[in-house]
C-alpha cells in the first residue's frame, strides 16, 4: 500500500493506491480495511488499471471522482464516463 489518500474517522478504512502483489506494476485506487490493508473492500479503475505511479485522484467541481494519469491526464477511472452508473460515496470525516 501507498501512502493513504483517506482515513476513515473511526480508523476502519483507509482509501489510497495500491498495486497487488503479483502485479506491481499496476496501480488501483481503493479503500480497505484499516486492521487489513489486504483486505480490499472497493476499487475505482478495477477494469483500467494505471501502468506507473503517475496517477492522480481528484474530485471535480461536478462532484466526479476521478482516476487519471496526471502526466496527459488521461481518464482511467471516472463517475461520469462510460457507461451510465449510480455511484454513491459517503464519508463521514
Amino acid at each position: 500500500m501507498e501512502p493513504i489518500i483517506w482515513n476513515h474517522q473511526e480508523k476502519k478504512f483507509q482509501m489510497g493506491f495500491f498495486s497487488l502483489e503479483n502485479e506491481s506494476e499496476r496501480r488501483y485506487v481503493g479503500i480497505w480495511y484499516a486492521m487489513d490493508p489486504k483486505t480490499v473492500v472497493w476499487v475505482a479503475n478495477r477494469d483500467n488499471p494505471l501502468s506507473d505511479s503517475s496517477g492522480v485522484l481528484t474530485i471535480g467541481e461536478d462532484g466526479e471522482l476521478k482516476v487519471l494519469d496526471d502526466k496527459d491526464q488521461k481518464p482511467y477511472f471516472g463517475t461520469a464516463t462510460g457507461a451510465r452508473r449510480n455511484w454513491l460515496i459517503k464519508c463521514r470525516c
